[in-house]
């Protein structure tokens, strides 16, 4: 799409035909794109909302259904700059294209511009696309997935919905805004105001143009009335479809909503022109928008009781919870129950060096030559505690951003960092699994994933890995040497409970000179190689530290640290790993 003032619009549809035509796919942008796409993956559990449209669109669909894929990183790994252009060699054909155009600028004008840049387009074959229809193979029930990071519960009930040119759509548009359109209607009136139930409540029979909708009803508690709020909810539709259907007012008040709203969904030239660009794609009559409001109006009292028995059926609703564990039992109560699992697949890590009794052998005499260079076997052993304070840069697609960092870890499971940032403060709290983010709109607590995250970084600071290299269920195998920076290093691969650091060690001198590992992009959260590369080593409290490093994530540096003073061994109050009071 293209927006341009008339008097720009030659040049501006120039290049618009150009791209078109000509995409370049530059190899870099692509790989921008990438990047953003795995930073959203990465997020796409943070939101319990989006976690429960996601999930209950899944048990409807099916996981089968295009209509609820999802990119995995494998599958974005797997596309490169061949494949999007033989996309658009299949696809991009004048004769497999719609163009319209609005604005100051008239029929005759437009056309000689059009056939100006696009009148030598070559015609393609186009590619046919088989796409299946959507079938009702949903397994009625109820599902829960379990966020004890939540105070309160997500929650969708429903089943398939309707196509838009299903004889019912404009009696079920009555019904639904009289059923859930907002205040003066049933569930939000009895759901929300009468009972207080929900914070929000909604849905309806929901539709498509190519395709079956989504029936959805959308609701929000606290956890404590998860059960009730569903009964609630499933008793209004059963009231709708039977000893309360809708009244005669009820539907001329519904009418008359959408009909005093429907001047604002055809407010301009742009929208209207969208509008019919999309009946003519999905094949309606190109008269739709009239039909719809003379059918509208039309609508009789028994057209609308009858959809609604026609098309609720609370007998074969899915039921959806998203809360924390307390949530299940209630929902146990009711019925069955199935954990629906929402792990994010994780591409594949690190490939693992072939173990060898030699290559353990080095491995073991590289790590105490390691632990002598850094203060030595006991002086390693006896940190218990460390606090830093350092400045970094955090290298940002909006450029680089300055940090003042102070940081304390007490081993083996506890740490605080407080990050002062250009627009405010930010804290990290851990404490032996549960962790919280403290920033000036308050505390709270992380899911469970991001808490491990925070265990793995103390269990991967240098001088913890030192401290277990003996320890029962360490294996180590060092490699080939590789050079580094100019000097040659061994790398030593390390695993211990499941996870696997990689340390790269200067034979001539001890020192580590990186430690590396599969961890989150520090900015993206996606899946990375994260690579620390140290230098600037000083002696404080007995051991020696690096003072100055660089985290690569990918090969790309994106933070740099000055540290400014490192403490060993001070004490430290438990409740510095605490969050305040009123988390």
């Amino acid at each position: 799409s293209l927006n341009a003032l008339r008097d720009n619009f030659p040049e501006v549809l120039g290049l618009f035909a150009d791209v078109l035509r000509q995409p370049a796919f530059d190899a870099e942008q692509i790989e921008v794109s990438k990047t953003q796409i795995r930073g959203a993956i990465a997020r796409q559990n943070d939101n319990p909302s989006g976690i429960a449209g996601r999930e209950f669109a899944e048990l409807v669909y099916g996981d089968d259904s295009p209509y609820v894929r999802q990119a995995t990183y494998e599958t974005v790994e797997a596309i490169g700059r061949d494949d999007l252009v033989a996309w658009h060699q299949r696809f991009f054909h004048p004769n497999n294209i719609m163009l319209g155009i609005v604005g100051d600028i008239d029929v005759a004008t437009a056309r000689e511009l059009v056939e100006a840049e696009l009148g030598d387009w070559a015609r393609g074959e186009v590619a046919a696309v088989d796409i299946p229809p959507v079938e009702d193979v949903l397994t009625p029930g109820q599902y829960f997935i379990e966020r004890n990071d939540m105070t309160q519960a997500e929650i969708r009930i429903g089943h398939l919905g309707v196509r838009r040119d299903h004889p019912d759509f404009l009696a079920l548009q009555v019904l639904n805004q009289l059923f859930s359109g907002g205040f003066g209607s049933r569930v939000v009136d009895e759901i929300r105001t009468n009972r207080g139930l929900a914070y929000a409540v909604g849905g309806g029979v929901g539709d498509r143009w190519d395709h079956r909708g989504l029936t959805n009803l959308v609701m929000t508690t606290k956890v404590e009335s998860t059960g009730e709020g569903i009964d609630g909810l499933i008793g209004e539709v059963r009231a709708l479809r039977g000893d309360r259907p809708p009244t005669d007012e009820e539907i001329e008040q519904a009418k008359r909503v959408i009909l005093n709203s429907w001047v604002f969904t055809n407010d301009s030239r742009g929208e209207i022109l969208r509008q019919k660009m999309s009946f003519a794609y999905y094949d309606y009559p190109a008269d739709w928008l009239e039909w719809y409001r003379a059918g509208l109006e039309a609508v009789t009292t028994e057209q609308v009781r009858a959809a609604a028995v026609t098309h609720y059926q609370p007998d074969q609703f899915v039921v959806l919870v998203v809360g924390p564990a307390e949530g299940r039992a209630q929902l146990e109560a009711r019925g069955p129950v199935t954990d629906v699992d929402i792990s994010i697949p994780e591409p594949p890590g690190e490939e693992l060096m072939a173990a060898t009794d030699e290559g353990t052998a080095r491995a073991a005499e590289l790590l105490a030559q390691a632990a002598e260079a850094h203060g030595g076997a006991v002086a390693i052993e006896a940190v218990q505690s460390m606090a830093r304070t350092s400045k970094a840069t955090l290298n940002t697609p909006q450029g680089p951003m300055e940090l003042a960092v102070k940081g304390v870890m007490a081993l083996p499971d506890k740490m605080s960092q407080t990050m002062t940032l250009p627009f405010g403060t930010m804290q990290q709290l851990y404490d032996g699994g549960k962790a919280f983010v403290v920033s000036p709109q308050g505390a709270q607590q992380l899911p469970p994933a991001q808490a491990a995250e925070l265990q793995l970084g103390i269990d991967r600071d240098l001088i913890v890995v030192l401290q277990q290299r003996n320890d029962d269920g360490v294996t180590m195998v060092a490699g080939e040497p590789v050079e580094r920076a100019g000097i040659q290093v061994i790398p030593v691969q390390i695993q211990r409970a499941g996870d696997t650091v990689t340390i790269e060690i200067d034979p001539q001198t001890g020192q580590v000179k990186s430690l590396a590992y599969d961890g989150r992009h520090p900015i993206t959260q996606a899946p990375a190689r994260l690579t620390e590369v140290y230098d600037d080593y000083r002696e404080s409290g007995g051991v020696v530290l690096p003072f100055a490093s660089r985290l690569e994530a990918d090969g790309e540096t994106v933070i740099e640290t000055v540290v400014e003073q490192i403490e060993i061994n001070p004490e430290i109050d438990d409740s510095a790993f605490a969050p305040p009071s009123d988390s």
